[in-house]
């Protein structure tokens, strides 16, 4: 990534991307890292989650929870023992 860097700021090839990069935090290989390569997240509520993975035929395979919350849930499903239950959810 620093020779990738190194390449477009220096050579004649990027030069017409270089002010465009110069208004980012592309100096610090994390902002570098994060004008090129970010990602793009999409926040999902579960009804979308299903309905994303059934079209897709994806099987749901759980959430990963923070301590306490998977006792919590089987108290209140107790025919869910995997948790996988997206409507209980």
């Amino acid at each position: 990534m620093r020779a990738f860097r190194y390449e477009l700021l220096t050579s004649d090839r990027f030069r017409r991307f270089v002010n465009a990069l110069a208004s980012w935090d592309c100096f610090h290989l994390s902002g570098f890292w994060d004008c090129l390569f970010h990602a793009c997240e999409h926040r999902y509520s579960i009804s979308e989650l299903r309905g994303v993975m059934e079209r897709l035929q994806f099987r749901f395979l759980g959430f990963e929870l923070p301590r306490g919350l998977k006792g919590r849930y089987l108290e209140l499903f107790p025919d869910d023992p995997d948790l996988v239950s997206l409507e209980n959810w």
